[in-house]
């Protein structure tokens, strides 16, 4: 079940990564326009800063890096809680929620495949599209619209003032 789970998520996990990747490339080039000349050992060039992003993605050193850049920017504060709140809040959350989402589905799987292991004379579902497997609830709803229909008359008969 772990390995299905496992493998149900790799498609969009690779679309969150991507998805990171961009995140982290455009606040690299916006940490790099604005810091690299005063902290070049940690936005000298793009890929030192998307390296300094992906590390503070996992909130370490999160405090040291915007008290260096506020000294430099008063207003580096709003680079940094906005990179945080995209990149290491919402960005690392779907990531959660596509994981459990997997496993979740693999676990349904699993016990789909569990009932029909235990009763292998079971019909299976049938397709929609299918007009014969729905043929006999075609016939119920007749029936029951005709049950329906003979209510409906001994009502109206019961309630008739004529009747006395």
């Amino acid at each position: 079940m772990l390995l299905l789970g496992v493998w149900r998520s790799l498609l969009p996990l690779a679309s969150i990564a991507a998805v990171t990747a961009m995140i982290l490339f455009v606040y690299g080039m916006v940490g790099w326009i604005l810091f690299a000349d005063e902290l070049p050992e940690r936005w000298g060039n793009i890929g030192t800063a998307m390296l300094t992003l992906f590390v503070m993605l996992t909130l370490e050193d999160f405090p040291v890096y915007m008290e260096e850049a506020m000294e430099i920017h008063s207003w580096a504060w709003i680079y940094f809680v906005s990179f945080i709140l995209v990149a290491a809040f919402i960005v690392l959350n779907v990531l959660i929620g596509i994981v459990l989402n997997s496993m979740e589905e693999a676990r349904e799987l699993e016990r789909r495949q569990a009932i029909r292991d235990r009763h292998p004379g079971r019909r299976q579902a049938a397709s929609p599209l299918d007009p014969e497997a729905h043929a006999h609830v075609s016939e119920r709803i007749v029936i029951l619209r005709r049950a329906l229909d003979d209510l409906e008359v001994e009502l109206a008969l019961e309630s008739d003032p004529r009747r006395g």
